[in-house]
């Protein structure tokens, strides 16, 4: 993770398929890399795309209820980038739905940003969801309660 510039947040989200579920999870970040706030949901979708947008729309509510004004939002997956900012144009059904309410955040937030990233820059929104996944831990999650071995994944940026 490339941390943003002060006073920017950054939150990263990614998601982790199962044969009958999906888990999201969003990690919010300040400009040292410090983690201010994890969460995770688990959703009945088993599509990826689906998947990926619930959890920016996810991502977009942790921004909204922080009340952050500048936000860099990341996430992994070039598809559901595109989906969001063409505003869920080409789309079908509820995907429509989650892309516009994406869509109309960053509306709203004229200084959020939402980001296409690769995998490896999105490592701990990563390897929490797959954490989450096997643990079966969704809600707001405890720094204290994510092994140290996935909070310190990152290979870009390490806080003093």
């Amino acid at each position: 993770m490339v941390p943003p510039a002060s006073p920017v947040v950054k939150i990263n989200f990614d998601v982790a398929c199962r044969t009958s579920f999906a888990v999201i999870a969003a990690v919010c970040r300040n400009h040292e890399g410090e983690i201010l706030q994890v969460r995770t949901s688990s959703v009945p979708i088993v599509q990826p795309l689906w998947s990926e947008i619930k959890a920016a729309h996810m991502a977009c509510i942790m921004a909204d209820e922080g009340s952050w004004q500048s936000v860099e939002l990341e996430g992994d997956s070039l598809n559901a980038y595109t989906a969001i900012t063409h505003s869920g144009k080409d789309m079908k059904g509820y995907l429509v739905a989650d892309c516009r309410a994406c869509h109309d955040y960053l509306a709203l937030y004229p200084n959020w940003k939402l980001s296409w990233i690769s995998r490896k820059l999105n490592c701990l929104a990563h390897k929490i969801v797959k954490w989450a996944v096997q643990t079966h831990r969704v809600g707001h999650i405890d720094l204290a309660d994510i092994p140290s071995v996935i909070l310190n994944c990152d290979w870009l940026y390490k806080p003093p």
